[in-house]
């Protein structure tokens, strides 16, 4: 049935690679919809508001934020310019589009996704760990992966172990009785006197609720939304990173799809949306 969709009538999509790239976006919106006529009409409004815009933007590296309004306002012309602006907010919360300078954007399609190396070491530990502890969420993050991101490369680095809080200490057991520099939440005298001074030290801290999370070789870890909002809030963990956090900021935009609609959220979590969006629109100049 969903088939027969599709193939209703010819669309020029075929000709480029990135409509690809969106069907699992328009897929997920079928689940917000209880009848198909009304999957049918969603699911029309995001392939013609896509096809138009990859039919007449496509092509373009990067586009301002007057020519998407000029395609949206040929698309819905009986739509006020407060509506046309919603709407691309709701194609940057959907993934469609992302920012990439102050007023200009580029198709999400073709930004590539954050997928940090894992190290086979890091790898061996945290499928021990799962093994050893099942039925216990862990996430992972590593200071390191900021490097690329940044002017000064933090040589001393860390593995950030995120775990439910109430098995906290069975994780930091484990791993200390495996020989690993262990350190369970620590504050900012344990960051300054023991951990600046350790070889690849890895701390445990409580996992947050709504974090969004990422996998990378059947590895759950920090996803880049979350990354760039713990570098902010947690400036005990991440205190070098924190010193470059606005071109920390401008070149994961730059060059990584974010998706805004997850990282002000996990932000609004953290309490810290208003540093975060202003840390966005800081960054957000033109060339």
């Amino acid at each position: 049935m969903f088939r027969a969709l599709f193939l209703r009538r010819p669309t020029p999509l075929a000709n480029y690679w990135q409509f690809s790239r969106f069907l699992p976006i328009i897929c997920h919106q079928f689940s917000a919809f209880p009848s198909i006529f009304a999957i049918q009409l969603k699911l029309d409004l995001i392939i013609n508001d896509i096809n138009s815009i990859i039919a007449k933007l496509g092509d373009k590296q990067r586009f301002s934020k007057k020519e998407l309004l000029d395609v949206l306002r040929q698309l819905h012309p009986d739509k006020k310019e407060t509506t046309l602006s919603w709407r691309i907010y709701d194609l940057k919360e959907k993934g469609i589009v992302s920012p990439v300078t102050r007023g200009f954007y580029t198709l999400t399609a073709r930004k590539q996704s954050f997928l940090p190396v894992i190290s086979a070491e890091t790898k061996e530990l945290y499928q021990r760990i799962r093994q050893e502890l099942p039925y216990t969420e862990i996430s992972i993050a590593h200071t390191g992966w900021f490097n690329e991101f940044m002017v000064h490369q933090v040589f001393r680095t860390y593995l950030v172990m995120e775990v439910e809080k109430e098995a906290m200490s069975a994780v930091f057991n484990k791993l200390s009785e495996q020989g690993k520099k262990v350190f369970l939440d620590p504050g900012r005298e344990v960051f300054d006197f023991y951990i600046s001074h350790t070889e690849n030290p890895i701390i445990i801290k409580p996992l947050i609720s709504e974090s969004p999370f990422a996998e990378v070789d059947e590895i759950k870890i920090a996803s880049l939304e979350k990354l760039l909002v713990d570098c902010v809030c947690d400036q005990e963990t991440y205190s070098a990173q924190y010193q470059e956090v606005n071109t920390i900021f401008e070149n994961a935009l730059e060059k990584y799809a974010v998706n805004l609609g997850r990282l002000t959220r996990y932000a609004r979590r953290r309490n810290k949306a208003k540093k975060i969006m202003a840390l966005i629109h800081s960054n957000q100049q033109h060339d």
